[in-house]
This record gives structure tokens, sequence and C-alpha cells, in this order.
């Protein structure tokens, strides 16, 4: 696969949680990437963790800084639209449709229309625009189906898939799947294997959200099998293989298909899917813990330990949705204040508290808008 359609994203070694009385310190060792834009111009990095003015990256006990006014100037390919950057990074969401609206209309660059479409996109979702967001995506592939965003836009589609209901999205969801699947399967030439693939990734959701699910099962089935060698159509037929496993409570063959694709994305440089495997294995040992009920603890804590290696690869940048990130705080939030109630001491009780607290607080600031705070 072309590795410039993957997204880059720099490595991030999680640091394994011995205890739970270490869960919220922040011991993740971050290497620097190189990240070569598409106007041929390369800043080190990408904007990590929590800070707008700069941010420091640990590597062999060395401290690099990330230059934020090299990287802004490097955005759209053109430093007159890093006021654009900054309304994306700080979160100004309804600035940046005014910007990027004016962006797509005044540019003749192809390259740029295209970055402004996907970054107008992810600010309406923000607003809670839904019908624009889904609609732009789709414009973006219409246009050009072997969009550099292409990839991207597909994680959307893998982050949205089990929320869909939360916010009355299923039936957007659904029809910006069935238009690119049709879009997918008119494409001829060079990569007409690799839209064939999509295609049937996109066609077997659509049935799976009709429905549906045994033909969506032999849809994804046959994607992994015939396009194994494309980690990201492997990866992404597995994701909805193993969600039908978890809602058929099928949690042992889940979790060891979930240990493979886990090992298959750490050994490789494309970890954007990573945050999902972490969010469904999560998603397993919280149910298993419901059925469960001899040793419903112990699989809690399991699930809170992987809920939050979601929260540790958070990358708060504007190519990212919040639904996996802030769905993985919620579970952890409400996993944390079960740990109180069961606590054997009262240290432990307090620690409990203090971390549910923490991590409540985080999602409502960070993501106060989305359905996961309002379920608070």
């Amino acid at each position: 696969m072309n590795k410039n359609l993957k997204l880059k994203y720099s490595n991030i070694v999680i640091i394994c949680l011995c205890s739970l009385s270490i869960i919220f310190q922040d011991k993740t060792e971050i290497a620097p990437d190189r990240i070569l834009l598409k106007d041929g111009k390369e800043v080190v990095g990408q904007i990590i963790k929590r800070s707008i003015t700069g941010v420091e990256v640990k590597k062999e006990k060395e401290i690099v800084t990330i230059e934020y006014e090299r990287v802004k100037k490097c955005f759209f390919g053109d430093s007159k639209n890093e006021l654009i950057f900054d309304s994306l990074l700080t979160g100004n969401f309804a600035k940046a449709v005014v910007q990027l609206t004016e962006l797509e209309a005044s540019t003749k660059r192809q390259v740029i229309k295209e970055d402004a479409k996907f970054y107008l996109a992810v600010s309406y979702y923000y607003q809670k625009d839904y019908d624009n967001f889904f609609e732009t995506l789709e414009s973006i592939i219409k246009d050009n189906p072997s969009s550099f965003f292409l990839y991207h836009i597909l994680s959307f589609i893998v982050d949205l898939s089990d929320v869909a209901e939360l916010g009355g999205i299923s039936a957007k969801l659904t029809g910006m799947v069935n238009n690119i699947a049709t879009i997918m399967s008119r494409q001829k030439g060079q990569k007409d294997k690799l839209y064939e693939g999509i295609g049937k990734l996109m066609e077997g959701f659509s049935k799976e959200l009709s429905g549906s699910v045994i033909e969506a099962q032999d849809l994804y089935k046959e994607v992994s099998e015939k396009y194994a060698s494309n980690e990201i159509l492997y990866t992404i037929a597995e994701i909805f293989i193993i969600r039908g496993f978890i809602k058929d409570n099928k949690f042992n063959e889940a979790e060891n298909k979930l240990k493979k694709l886990k090992d298959i994305l750490l050994k490789s440089d494309n970890e954007f899917l990573l945050k999902n495997i972490w969010s469904l294995l999560a998603d397993t040992y919280r149910k298993q813990s419901d059925k469960d009920k001899e040793n419903r603890e112990r699989f809690l804590k399991k699930a809170l330990y992987a809920y939050l290696n979601v929260y540790l690869l958070h990358i708060p940048t504007p190519e990212e949705l919040p639904e996996i990130y802030a769905k993985s705080m919620y579970y952890g939030y409400e996993i944390l204040s079960e740990l109180v109630r069961t606590a054997k001491t009262e240290a432990q009780k307090d620690e409990y508290t203090n971390k549910a607290q923490s991590l409540k607080n985080e999602l409502k600031q960070k993501y106060g808008n989305t359905r996961w705070a309002e379920k608070l």
C-alpha cells in the first residue's frame, strides 16, 4: 500500500500499568516522526498531548521541542492560512467552518481544496452538523476515490460503527456507506482491486446496518481472506467480524482475534486503528463482566486497563473524531465508580474516587459536547 495514504502517527509506547495506583501517571514515551506534507514540506512530529504553544517529546532521555510556529506555517502549505490551524487546534470549530468554507471556495489548488473539505467535515462533526459532515466526506470520495483522506474516512466509519445509534446518525451513516460502495464499484484501472475491497466492506457494513447480519459477516470474511496483504482493509474487516463475536457473546473468539490484531499493528507503522482494537478489547471484557458475575471485578479491571490504553493513545489533532476517546473515558469513569462501591479499604476507595472524578472532569472539559459527556 502507498505509504502516503497511511495516517502518520508518532510511535506511542504504552507503559504497562502494573496496578490501578499508577493509572493516570503520565509515563508515555513518544518518539518524533517525520511527516511529509503533500506540498513537499516536512515537519518533525505532530501536535501531541495537550499543548498549543509547543510540545516536549521524550526520546532516549533527550527532550525534543516541536516548534508550533513551524508546524502551523506548513499547514495547508501556506502560512497565511495558519489562523485556520489555530481555530482547529483550539476547538473554535464555528470559526473554522467559516474560514475553511472561504478557503475551499477561493483556492485553485486541488490539493488545498481537498484539505479544506476534509477539515471542514471534521469541524461540522464537532458542531453536530451531521448532515454536512457526511455530505462533505462523501463529496471528497466522489471527486477523488483515491483521495489522500480515503483511509481517514474509513477510520471515521469504524469509529462511528458502534455508536451511531447514540446520536440518531445511523441513517446518515448508512446513506454515506451505500454511496461510497457505489462509487467504488464504478472504479476501474490500476487500483480496481483496492476499490473492490473497500466497496465490499462498505456493502457489508450497509447490510449489517439494515439487519442482514449473516450476509454482512460473509462479506467481511471475504475481504479479510482476499485482501489479507492490505493491512488496513484486513484490519477493518476483522474489526467488523469481531464486533459480531462480541454481540453474540463469543468473548474468547473476540479476545483471541483482537490480541492478534494488536500484535500486528504494534509491529507495523499503521497504528491509527490501534485505538479501535483497545476499545473493542475493553468492550469484550466489560460485557463479559455482565455475564460472569463471579469474576465481574476481574473483568472490569481488565476492561478499565484497555479503556485507559485508548485514553493514552489520544493525539488531539484536527484529524480525529472524539467518539472513541470520549467513550473510553466514559466507561473508565463508570468502572471506577463501581470499584469505589466495592473497594475493600478506605485508601482504595479514596484512590478510585479521585481517579473517577479526574476522568469525569476531563471528559466534560475536553468532550463536553459529545453524547458520552451528556450521559454522565
